[in-house]
This record gives C-alpha cells, structure tokens and sequence, in this order.
C-alpha cells in the first residue's frame, strides 16, 4: 500500500505513535504493539515516503522506563522528524474521565478562558518538561544536538524556557508565568 500511495504522490505521513512503552499504550488504548510500530516506519523509509513520529508524554502510567524505551525507538527508527508534545487534558477523554474522578479537575474548568491544561497529576510540569526535551535530544543530530545543549544551559541558568510559541518562566519546579510570542501581545498567568 505504500508504494501506491508513494506513486500516487504521497511525500510524508505522521504516526501517531504516542509512545514505546507496552503498559502506557495499553492503559490510553491505543490499539497498538511496538512490533507494529517498527515495522510501519520501516516500511515508509523503503518506499521512500518521509516520516515523522508525533509523540506524547505525561500519559497516564507514563514513567522513565517508558521514555528510555521511546528514546531506544528513536535511535533505532531514525524517523525523519518528530513532534513531542506533553499531554493535555481535553474533555470527551478517558484521562480527562480520570482526573474527574480523582478531583483534579472539573468541568467548571471550560467555563474560563484558560488553555487546556497539561496532565501533572503523576508528575509535575517539569519532569514532563524534561522528558520532552530527552525524547527532542535523542533525534537531534550535528548543530541541532550543539544548539539544544546551548539552548538548555540557558534555560537553566536563567529559569526561562523558550519554545515555539512561548515563554515559560520557572521559579523552581512552577510555572510562573507563560506569554505568548512574539513578545508583548498576549500575557497568560500560570497560577
């Protein structure tokens, strides 16, 4: 079938992968084993279709062993891209059904304004923060791996992150503050 679609002009497809570990794809029913994963990006790299791999973490069950297992793919699948994103919490889920019923959250929470918000009831933002920046890490090669490191040490030194969109300021292990880019046109609280 990908040769078809490779003929038929498809360039690029994005997996939902999720992440490697067995327990964390079992526990938000993914319907995948790792088995299948492998060979998909195996399959798309012979027909020369790109591939990217768009990656969550902070999944319920979510746990070091699981990251390292995400990192071992990331070595081993060398997709052409990845995406990493922290889990969030949106209503219709069975995580969003979870942390309801834990107290974590309610549906009191859309009637703000507020952005959906990132699932720390296992671990707090900066573990999930970290872990993002692990599995980014894993893939990054030549001066993207040397401007990672560089961009890091900043990071630490400072108590700033700057990603895509926002910055993010730190005062320990919280999110203080978080404004969107470019600078000075929206200011969202954290607290």
């Amino acid at each position: 079938m990908l040769k078809w679609m490779k003929r038929a002009g498809c360039y690029s497809i994005a997996y939902g992968v999720e992440s490697i570990g067995e327990r964390v794809l079992q526990r938000i029913q993914k319907g995948i084993h790792v088995g299948e994963v492998l060979n998909a990006f195996k399959w798309t790299k012979e027909s020369g279709i790109h591939s990217r791999a768009m990656l969550m973490v902070g999944n319920l069950g979510e746990d070091q062993d699981s990251i390292n297992a995400t990192c071992e793919f990331i070595q081993k699948c060398r997709p052409d891209t990845i995406q990493v994103s922290i889990t969030m919490i949106l209503p219709g889920t069975s995580l969003y059904r979870e942390v309801c019923k834990q107290g974590y959250i309610s549906d009191n929470f859309w009637l703000d304004d507020k952005p959906a918000p990132y699932n720390t009831m296992e671990h707090p933002l900066r573990t999930l923060k970290q872990w993002e920046d692990m599995l980014l890490m894993t893939h990054a090669e030549g001066i993207e791996k040397i401007l990672r490191i560089l961009r890091y040490a900043l990071e630490a030194i400072t108590g700033i992150r700057i990603t895509k969109n926002w910055i993010d300021l730190y005062h320990g292990n919280k999110l203080v503050n978080r404004w969107l880019l470019p600078l000075g046109t929206k200011h969202v609280s954290a607290g």
